[in-house]
């Protein structure tokens, strides 16, 4: 588990840092941090610093730009959701069949059928595949 410090530490030496006397790597023996956390801790200090200046209405404003960003995000999720089932949908919904006649003893199958009846049933029982009048159909051996 990490160390923890405390605020006042953590500004002290950011401040130390910005001062730019020392190098990073300097400042960070100094301390017994490695220099990475110092870098971390300088960047949360200059995110955190327009807050200081800005007024409750800026606030506000910046809170609600943040919730509406993630309304957004959201509902984008949702619509990829909606999209994904409405396709699966679709594939769903389309005829198994050509609407043509077949002579008596052949039937259609479409490709997930024929991958199910080849795991389901012995060899000899496969179907054999014919091209008859432009549409595949598959006969009994």
């Amino acid at each position: 588990m990490g160390r923890n410090f405390i605020a006042e530490f953590k500004a002290q030496v950011v401040l130390a840092m910005l001062k730019e006397e020392k190098a990073v790597s300097q400042r960070a023996a100094e301390h017994g941090i490695h220099p990475n956390q110092l870098y971390r801790w300088r960047d949360e200090a200059r995110a955190g610093l327009p807050r200081l200046f800005s007024t409750p209405a800026a606030q506000q404003q910046a809170a609600e730009q943040t919730a509406h960003t993630a309304q957004v995000e959201q509902l984008y999720a949702e619509i990829g959701k909606l999209t994904t089932q409405l396709s699966g949908l679709k594939k769903d919904c389309r005829p198994n069949a050509p609407v043509t006649a077949r002579p008596a003893g052949e039937q259609y199958w479409s490709p997930a059928t024929r991958r199910a009846s080849f795991r389901t049933k012995p060899r000899n029982l496969l179907r054999r595949k014919e091209l008859r009048n432009g549409t595949w159909v598959f006969r009994t051996t």
